[in-house]
């Protein structure tokens, strides 16, 4: 009977068991921007010089960066760093405190995919407790006193169909002096029970089946793949701004050299007009020339005002033990804009924007987890109907061996079936969860639509700005060129007329402002250009594909 018994529990079991499943967190990505999401948030936070105080706002050097070279001009004293472009990018994506912040969302996310399978884990369990009894009763030759020991152990599990099953085995020692009923004490003191109980409890409407059952599971590795799309996105904004940064770097020194270039045009020109005045030259011309001067040195002063500016913003993206607010550098771009013009299918474009762009990737999986949510609430109307089941076995004897030997016998054997129902009247409450999962569901479908036509009208502008800001560039070049000639032919004239005269005076400052204006206008223009490029580059969710960024992705990982 016994061997019967353990048969059959062991087919049972057999059959169960791979119900379970094998409900895991699935594989790591083994992609460049999974390996350095994981890499950003295994080093945790950046390591500062100190906890308070300015070093609180110096971080230490990252041993998988190579150090910036460092130039000191004697006669200026001066510090520079040249700085490539692809070496600015390299260091924000490794030190960049918005990305560290936003690494850490995926290592949550996939640690409450765990959490959610861990409720179909084996669970152990235990319990022991004493009672004692001490009662008054009818006879006059017993007393009423018990002393009662109970232990019990076991194993349960639920499957991911919603079947929780337990297997409790309990032993029960018992003595007492209280007659029955019949005025009989029990001959066995002290008595032992052993028990083996199987129970097993399945949902066969609510709450039943893997579509309910692992709702949480799957909707915790979309919240991963969604954590992930948002690290790219905060990945690729923080490279569009390094990028864009750098470009109004290497604008903003420019503006400089233009300005001090125009300056000292001026001051030869004021140098010129003083050495004329035992001649031709005026008080009125003097002082004009003055003016221009001093104007052209505050516009000099704020140019150089912008630089230290840009390069701070600049320094805050790096966030770099060598490129910081506190350093005292001056960070020299060594790489150039591009001019060249890039052939752009816009209705290529459109659909790699549609397929790769963050926010519209977001947007799918939102709709993802509201469809499942929507599945369990339709699920989750149905009635309550459950099927339990249980099996036994018992012993008794007056010692523990003897008890579990009537125990394995399996001459005590029972077990009981039956239908639990439950539906409450109007079922208000899954209605209305279903409808307001429903309503979630088509909220999220007019989000994607709504993110779907914002960012076509995105990647559509960043094109034409990209069109319009070479076309620019190309007739800013022009008239730079132009107006480089009309001034020269202005230097030409002066050396060979006689007189000077007010009027040609302010011709030639206004030629040479001209000159600045159009070097300027040229100069804005290819830069222009260049972080046109980028921003739909953006807008198309392909940053990751810019040789700067591809290249620095193996340093954030640590590679």
């Amino acid at each position: 009977m016994v061997k019967h018994l353990a048969y059959s529990f062991a087919v049972v079991m057999a059959v169960l068991l791979p119900l379970a499943g094998c409900v895991s967190p699935g594989p790591l990505d083994s992609s460049d921007l999974g390996r350095s999401q994981r890499a950003l948030a295994e080093r945790g936070p950046q390591d500062r010089l100190a906890q308070e105080g300015l070093g609180a706002l110096k971080p230490q050097p990252t041993p998988a960066l190579p150090a910036l070279e460092v130039v000191h001009d004697e006669q200026t004293g001066r510090k520079s760093i040249n700085l490539s472009l692809e070496q600015a990018v390299m260091r924000a994506l490794v030190n960049n405190l918005d990305i560290r912040v936003v690494s850490f969302d995926s290592a949550i996310s996939r640690q409450q995919i765990i959490e959610a399978a861990g409720e179909f884990d084996y669970t152990v369990f235990g319990e022991t407790t004493y009672t004692k009894e001490d009662v008054r009763t009818a006879s006059t030759f017993a007393a009423g006193q018990s002393k009662t020991y109970a232990f019990e152990a076991g194993v349960k599990q639920k499957f991911v169909t919603g079947t929780e099953w337990a297997l409790t085995w309990a032993l029960v020692r018992a003595w007492d002096n209280r007659p029955n009923i019949a005025g009989v004490i029990s001959t066995l003191q002290p008595r032992y029970e052993p028990t083996l109980v199987f129970q097993i409890t399945q949902p066969l409407l609510r709450d039943a089946w893997t579509k309910v059952n692992l709702a949480d599971v799957r909707i915790a590795r979309l919240n991963q793949e969604f954590a992930m799309a948002q690290f790219r996105q905060k990945l690729e904004e923080v490279a569009t701004d390094v990028i864009s940064t750098y470009w109004s770097l290497v604008q903003a020194r420019r503006e400089v050299e233009i300005a001090e270039s125009l300056l000292d045009l001026t001051e030869k020109t004021l140098t010129r007009v003083r050495g004329r005045q035992e001649f031709d030259a005026t008080a009125v011309q003097v002082t004009q020339a003055e003016g221009k001067v001093e104007s052209r040195r505050a516009v000099l002063i704020q140019a150089r005002k912008t630089v230290k500016d840009v390069q701070e913003r600049l320094a805050r993206l790096l966030a770099d033990a060598q490129l910081n607010v506190l350093g005292k550098y001056e960070i020299v771009p060594a790489d150039t804009p591009a001019s060249n013009l890039v052939d752009i299918d816009t209705e290529q474009y459109l659909e790699t924007a549609l397929k790769r762009n963050p926010v519209l990737e977001q947007a799918r999986l939102a709709i993802e987890i509201a469809d499942i949510n929507v599945d369990v609430a339709e699920h989750q109307k149905l009635p309550q109907l459950n099927l339990t089941a249980s099996a036994a076995l018992q012993g008794l004897d007056d010692s523990p061996g003897d008890a579990h030997d009537w125990l394995y016998t399996g001459n005590y054997f029972g077990w009981s079936a039956g239908l639990v129902l439950e539906y409450p009247l109007g079922n208000r409450q899954r209605q209305a969860q279903l409808l307001r999962r429903k309503y979630e569901r088509l909220k999220a479908i007019t989000s994607l639509q709504n993110f779907s036509d914002q960012v076509a009208l995105l990647v559509t502008e960043r094109i034409r700005q990209v069109d319009n800001s070479h076309q620019q560039w190309q007739v800013q070049q022009v008239a730079a060129v132009a107006a480089a000639a009309q001034l020269k032919a202005l230097e030409d004239t002066e050396d060979i007329r006689g007189k000077l005269t007010p009027e040609f005076l302010m011709v030639k400052l206004q030629a040479q402002e001209d000159l600045a204006r159009a070097e300027q206008a040229e100069q804005q223009a290819i830069v222009d250009y260049n972080i046109a490029l980028v921003e739909l580059a953006r807008a198309a969710g392909t940053v990751m594909e810019l040789y700067p960024v591809k290249s620095a992705l193996p340093f954030v990982a640590g590679e």
